[in-house]
C-alpha cells in the first residue's frame, strides 16, 4: 500500500501526513511512500480548462502506482484520481492513456485509489482498541464535497465513515444532514458567493452545537481556518491524538481550538 498525500498536505499541512504515519505505525499498517511526486490537478481546476492535460497526469500518476493500493490523504486528489481510474477501466479510456503513455517512454497501468476514510475505516476496531485519550468537545462530520462524491462512486457514505470512525476515537460527535459546502470551487471567481456558502455551512455547525468541524479534506480545513476563522481539526489529527499522539500542530491552525 502506497501513499499519496498531494501537493497541499506535503506543502501546507505536513502535520496530515506525520498524523497518518502515527496511526499506521500503530496499527500496523505498511504504508510506503509513492515514488510518484507529482500534482493530481484537481478536477474542478485544470479538468475544466485542459481535459487533455488532465488526462495525461491523471494516466501517468496511475502508470507509476499501476497494481498498487494508493491511499490519498486529500480528498481532492481522491476525487481526481479516482475519476482517473474510472476513465481508466474502460476500453476507450485505457486505449487513449496507453497511447499518451508510449510517447513519453510510460507503459500503461491503474492504480487503486483509496481515500483515508477508507483507510481509517477498514481498520476501526484497531482504532477503537488503541484509543485511550479521545478529543474534548463535539466535533461537527464535514467530509467536503470532494470526498463525499469519490466515496460515494464506490459505495460508500463519507459522512457515516467519518462518525463511527470518530465514534471509535471517543470522539463526540454530530452528523449535519444537510448538504454543505466550504464554497472553495467558487473562491477567486465569485467570491461572494463562495463566503455566502461558507458561512451557512458554519451556522450549521453553530446550530448543531458543535465546538469545532472535523475534515477529511484539506481544502476544506484552510477554508475554515482562515477564512470562516472556525476551529477545525482534521481526522488524522483527531484519531493520533486519541492513540497518543503529541505533536504540537498549533502553528497549523490560524483559529485556535
Amino acid at each position: 500500500m502506497k501513499l499519496f498525500p498531494g501537493c497541499t498536505v506535503s506543502s501546507r499541512l505536513p502535520f496530515v501526513e506525520a498524523a497518518v504515519r502515527y496511526i499506521a505505525e500503530r496499527l500496523n499498517i505498511d504504508l510506503s511512500p509513492s515514488e510518484c511526486g507529482m500534482c493530481c490537478f484537481e478536477p474542478t481546476g485544470l479538468r475544466s480548462v485542459d481535459p487533455d492535460m488532465w488526462k495525461s497526469v491523471g494516466s501517468m500518476v496511475h502508470s507509476i502506482n499501476k497494481g498498487e493500493y494508493l491511499v490519498t490523504l486529500c480528498e481532492g486528489c481522491n476525487l481526481s484520481l479516482s475519476s482517473s481510474e474510472r476513465m481508466l477501466r474502460t476500453g476507450e479510456g485505457a486505449d487513449d492513456a496507453a497511447g499518451r503513455l508510449s510517447k513519453v517512454g510510460m507503459e500503461f497501468g491503474i492504480a487503486n485509489i483509496r481515500g483515508l476514510l477508507e483507510l481509517l475505516y477498514d481498520n476501526i476496531d484497531g482504532i477503537r482498541e488503541l484509543s485511550k485519550a479521545p478529543v474534548a468537545g463535539t466535533g461537527a462530520v464535514f467530509p467536503g464535497c470532494h470526498g463525499e462524491f469519490a466515496y460515494k462512486s464506490r459505495g460508500g457514505d463519507a459522512a457515516v465513515m467519518m462518525s463511527e470512525v470518530l465514534d471509535a476515537a471517543g470522539c463526540r460527535n454530530v452528523v449535519i444532514k444537510k448538504p454543505m459546502c466550504c464554497g472553495g470551487g467558487l473562491q477567486g471567481v465569485e467570491d461572494g458567493i463562495a463566503a455566502g456558502i461558507l458561512q451557512d455551512t458554519v451556522g450549521e455547525f453553530s446550530d448543531a452545537g458543535a465546538d469545532y468541524a472535523v475534515v477529511s479534506c484539506v481544502f476544506c480545513f484552510r477554508r475554515l481556518d482562515i477564512s470562516a476563522k472556525y476551529p477545525v481539526m482534521h481526522i488524522s489529527e483527531v484519531v493520533a491524538r486519541s492513540m497518543g499522539w503529541e505533536a504540537d500542530t498549533s502553528r497549523y491552525h490560524r483559529t485556535k481550538l
